[in-house]
This record gives structure tokens, C-alpha cells and sequence, in this order.
């Protein structure tokens, strides 16, 4: 009788894994754009308004073969100091979880959600610390505001260099790398870039 259960189980696994393969294709199938707005459908189901996917330089579709993920994200995030911040969410497609990455304290956690957008002042921010660093090409930025400098992470397949800009002069300094990514024996979850 175990073994009987315990094949049952298998079946029923093996049935929903080809499932989830099948419906996969098709919701891939849709293109990235019809993608992308399931996701968004998703982001506005779990509170997030005034969604626009152009602002995103780093929107990706993944999948395993089973599941689609959907990722908002920025190259560069700016995190101002004594601010709430939301840069980048994850949906799961598939199974309709959405996750996000905040930063800061929310002044009312019940209001609804929206991803961060820069000022005039963050601009001009950034650009003062653009005009100050050399970044390696396809590198991410976290930059995040203090009282007298910006702590700068820049982060790239292979390595990770943090530093600090100060805000008076736009001199570099405190610099540390350190290995990251494939280098670094970073586990593969399985996702990869849809090829569209």
C-alpha cells in the first residue's frame, strides 16, 4: 500500500511539473509585453500604483521552464538620506507572489505603494557623482546619501568596489573591492533571461 501511495505522489508531481511547463510556454508565448503587464497587473493586486515599466533600465523576463519571473529593477538606485524608497520588485508570475526591496521607514504602511522617483535635487546628485567616479560598463550603482558624502557600491558579475564620494569636494575615498558573483562560487537558481 506505501509503495502504491508513495507512486500516486509521483504521478501527481510529475503531472503538475509538465503542467506548469505547459502553461509556462503559453503565458511566454504572449510576448514580453503581455508579460510584463501581467506583472504589472500583479504589482497593482499587491498595493503598487502608477506603475511605469519604461522606468525601468533593467526589466527583465526569467524563467527555469516552469515559472516566470518578472524583474523591476535600476542600475543605478539612489537611496537619499531620511527617505522611503522602493527601486525594484519581483513577481512570480506563476504563482502570484511579488516581492519588493524597501529602504527607509514608511511614514503610513498603509498607503499605497509606489516605486521611488527621482527629484530635481536626487539629478543633481547623481550627476555630481557620475562626474566624479569611473564605472566599469553593465555595472549596478547603490548610492546612498550621508551628511557629508555618498557611499557609493558599485557591483558587477565579478567584483563589488565601494567608496565614498564627499559632497564638498567630490573626492574619492575609503576604497574596498571585494569578489563577488561567478567568481565568488555564486549559486545558479536555475533563471535565465527569456531570449525574445
Amino acid at each position: 500500500m506505501k509503495s502504491l501511495t508513495s507512486l500516486l505522489l509521483v504521478a501527481c508531481s510529475v503531472t503538475a511539473h509538465a503542467q506548469l511547463f505547459e502553461e509556462s510556454d503559453k503565458i511566454l508565448a504572449l510576448g514580453k509585453d503581455s508579460v510584463v503587464q501581467l506583472a504589472v497587473a500583479q504589482l497593482e493586486k499587491s498595493g503598487f500604483t502608477d506603475i511605469d515599466p519604461t522606468r525601468f533600465d533593467w526589466l527583465k523576463v526569467r524563467t527555469n521552464g516552469q515559472e516566470i519571473q518578472v524583474i523591476f529593477d535600476r542600475s543605478i538606485q539612489y537611496f537619499p538620506r531620511d527617505t522611503f524608497v522602493i527601486h525594484a520588485a519581483t513577481v512570480e508570475i506563476m504563482y502570484g507572489h511579488v516581492g519588493w526591496e524597501p529602504r527607509g521607514i514608511e511614514n503610513d504602511p498603509a498607503e499605497s505603494r509606489k516605486f521611488y522617483s527621482y527629484t530635481a535635487n536626487d539629478k543633481k546628485a547623481l550627476d555630481f557623482v557620475m562626474a566624479h567616479i569611473h564605472t566599469a560598463p553593465g555595472s549596478r550603482l547603490i548610492i546612498n546619501e550621508s551628511e557629508d558624502y555618498y557611499s557609493v557600491s558599485e557591483i558587477t558579475q565579478y567584483w563589488e568596489t565601494g567608496f565614498k564620494v564627499e559632497k564638498l569636494t567630490g573626492n574619492v575615498k575609503d576604497k574596498w573591492h571585494a569578489q563577488s558573483g561567478a567568481g565568488s562560487g555564486k549559486i545558479d537558481d536555475g533563471f535565465k533571461e527569456v531570449d525574445w
